[in-house]
């Protein structure tokens, strides 16, 4: 019998009294709540796991979640949406814990038909690299399905999976991109027939092709007995745009100066950020996704001729079902893989040159390779007995004490860029303030950066700072775009090595830097500008071997995150060895590596990218860079004290190759009809001696390389 309550009685008694009054008042509403969610354990997000949802969850809102709650149950919504507030004041529901929450409920009333969230995280977790007693007790807490149901539906992924594959395989517009694929499966407790074994197999992936004519690629467009001739290489524009190249070079230069002095560069441009130099945009592509599927086993080695035709059947005639001869006959297929890769089915194709059948010729492949960042590092790096020269990157390594680089052989890929970059910047930065100095001297003592920074660069004005960025621009790119002297004895030769070496790195640095942008930004513009320069720095390096078209895909649909179709599979390469690692066992064999988790990984990036948007969790994986300003600032004052400095004689041990120079020499003197003889079936023509060029004495003591080459820089010069 209720009573109120007597003014002896304490407070917090009548509280927990009316508490448990309101709470007995609630149970009457318990069927009402046990009808909601059963009704919520229906809808098409709660109710019974499909495959084919996935796709479509990434583009389903956080809104269209709540509507669903708000719609199937609005009263269980409302009271758990009002218990997760601290206080009366209204605010965002929060969607992510409101759906689990709900979900929960609904599989412990429905377990077999309220499946939907439950599965997606099971393989959520999954995709995460979770371990079986992981997802076993989050499934004993109602948070997703057992072990044994996320592996059914991992493996009716990979079903789906296959004919994704070969409807895209099948595709006039497909490409193929494949690499060897390493691993050591080891074993805790040996036995007789059980022991550690390594495995060198293939992974690949098959991409849908932009740009390509819905047709494919016609077999006309590949005309094999069109002759290059010098000048093709020479003349590009890569190779004589002098104006687009000093814009680009502003650019790196100011950004260069930015990176330095960030809070100086950022007060001279406050309120006009769009005078700041940008790099120029030649032919960018419009953002997109690029549509790809990780393929199933090639059990099958890379490194031999025998190896690679095993591959190409079981991808072509067993993976895409190619058994007619007619899409060979009629289209190319793009190819990709790395060097080594290139090279083996470069020799394919000559071996199987007269076979019968199409597919047996292998001529219908197209392949597509680049490397810079190893050449520069190979140019520049020096020795170990070389710490004294200045301009090595050897010397910027141990100067700056990256103790990770100073084997180039053994780095990582990250440090050695990073490493270039940084060099790049903080010559910039010397001979920025070199010839700002030169202008408005501070003192006749090397100033201390900071002081300059505080005193000379933040006072400067936007016409002044691009005045002095054009000046270092002039150091290192020459009016003709090369240093040449006029005797062509001396060509090699220069009063200053040291000074000349710092040139040379950032002539060659800069290529690389281009090359990166292009492909980040997806402008094929600046790639092909960089590829003819390429061209001839990798002839003048002696890496000729390499090819000089690149494939570009964009997982994001972002305008600055495209990047190499061959790192897709290094990418790939890297989650399998995270997933084996994660889900090693003595039972697991490489072959459910490959039917499980190649085959399931892009629908479980799918899912994970998905659930993330669809819950409001985002999670960025890119940490912000540290800021290199010290780094860079340190670098500058140590090679303004003598090493940017002109000493006329000053000689060097590591004299840095002129990349270029040698490149002009050797395509010049008899490059470009190797390569005309490697990949032209016909005989050459009658008129091709006017192309290529031999090492022949003329009547006036020159030969055919020296009177290409003297055109060539005749040509620059009048320009």
């Amino acid at each position: 019998m209720f009573r109120f309550p007597s003014k002896k009685e304490p407070k917090d008694r009548s509280a927990k009294r009316s508490a448990r009054q309101k709470l007995k008042a609630l149970e009457w509403g318990v069927p009402e709540l046990r009808l909601e969610i059963r009704a919520l354990g229906s809808s098409s997000f709660f109710g019974p796991y499909s495959a084919q949802h996935i796709s479509a969850l990434k583009a389903r809102p956080p809104q269209a979640i709540l509507d669903i709650l708000q719609k199937s149950s609005p009263n269980m919504f409302a009271i758990l949406d009002g218990c997760s507030m601290r206080s009366d004041k209204p605010r965002e529901p929060l969607v992510g814990q409101l759906t689990i929450l709900m979900s929960i409920l609904c599989y412990a009333q429905h377990k077999y038909t309220a499946t939907t969230v439950p599965t997606y995280m099971g393989l959520f977790l999954y995709a995460n690299g979770s371990k079986k007693h992981k997802i076993q007790f989050f499934h004993k807490l109602g948070v997703c399905i057992g072990y044994t149901k996320v592996m059914e539906a991992v493996d009716d992924l990979s079903k789906d999976a296959l004919a994704d594959i070969l409807a895209c395989g099948r595709s006039a517009l497909a490409v193929t991109a494949y690499d060897n694929f390493e691993l050591s499966m080891g074993v805790k407790g040996q036995r007789v027939n059980e022991n550690g074994t390594f495995h060198s197999v293939t992974t690949g992936e098959v991409i849908e092709g932009a740009d390509i004519p819905v047709e494919g690629l016609d077999r006309a467009f590949l005309d094999r007995s069109y002759q290059l001739g010098p000048r093709d290489v020479m003349f590009s524009p890569g190779n004589t745009d002098q104006s687009t190249e000093k814009e680009i070079s502003r650019y790196l230069v100011a950004e260069a100066i930015h990176a330095a002095f960030p809070s100086a560069v950022k007060a001279i441009f406050a309120g006009f950020p769009e005078e700041f130099p940008s790099m120029p945009v030649l032919d960018k592509l419009e953002p997109r996704v690029s549509n790809y599927q990780p393929l199933g086993p090639i059990p099958h080695n890379e490194s031999t001729n025998q190896g690679n035709i095993k591959i190409l059947n079981n991808i072509f005639q067993g993976q895409y079902s190619m058994q007619d001869d007619q899409p060979f006959k009629d289209r190319l297929t793009l190819l990709i893989g790395d060097q080594k890769t290139i090279q083996r089915l470069r020799s394919i194709a000559k071996i199987r040159r007269d076979a019968g059948e199409p597919f047996e010729r292998f001529d219908w492949l197209f392949h597509l390779q680049m490397n810079t960042l190893m050449m520069v590092h190979r140019a520049h790096f020096g020795g170990t007995d070389t710490n004294d020269n200045a301009s090595t990157l050897y010397y910027a390594a141990n100067f700056w004490k990256r103790k990770r680089l100073m084997n180039e052989k053994t780095a990582a890929f990250h440090d050695l860029q990073e490493l270039a970059l940084h060099s790049f910047q903080a010559r910039a930065a010397a001979i920025f303030v070199q010839e700002a100095n030169k202008a408005s001297p501070v003192s006749t003592e090397q100033p201390d950066m900071d002081v300059w920074e505080k005193e000379v660069l933040s006072k400067l004005r936007i016409r002044e700072f691009m005045a002095l960025v054009s000046k270092t621009v002039s150091f290192y790119i020459p009016p003709t775009g090369l240093d040449r002297s006029a005797d062509r004895s001396t060509v090699h030769s220069e009063p200053d090595m040291e000074l000349n070496n710092h040139k040379l790195f950032m002539q060659h640095a800069q290529t690389y830097l281009v090359l990166k942008h292009g492909i980040k930004h997806g402008d094929i513009g600046l790639l092909r500008r960089a590829l003819d320069r390429l061209t001839v720095y990798f002839h003048g390096s002696k890496q000729h071997k390499y090819v000089y078209e690149t494939l570009l895909v964009n997982l994001q649909g972002k305008p600055d995150t495209w990047f190499e179709t061959d790192r897709l599979v290094e990418f790939h390469n890297g989650n399998m060895k995270h997933i084996f690692k994660s889900r090693h066992h003595w039972q697991l064999s490489l072959e459910d590596l490959f039917n499980r988790f190649a085959l399931s990984a892009k629908p479980l990036s799918i899912l994970v990218n998905g659930m993330r948007s669809l819950l409001e969790v985002p999670v960025d994986g890119h940490h912000p860079p540290k800021k290199p300003s010290k780094d860079l600032q340190v670098m500058a004052s140590c090679l303004l004290e003598s090493s940017v400095v002109e000493h006329p004689g000053r000689v060097v041990k590591d004299r840095a190759p002129e990349l270029r120079v040698l490149g002009y020499i050797k395509l010049a003197g008899g490059a470009i009809k190797k390569v005309n003889d490697a990949e032209c079936y016909d005989s050459f023509e009658s008129g091709l001696a006017d192309v290529v060029l031999d090492d022949s004495t003329g009547a006036d003591g020159s030969c055919a390389a020296d009177r290409v080459l003297d055109d060539f820089f005749g040509a620059e010069e009048e320009d």
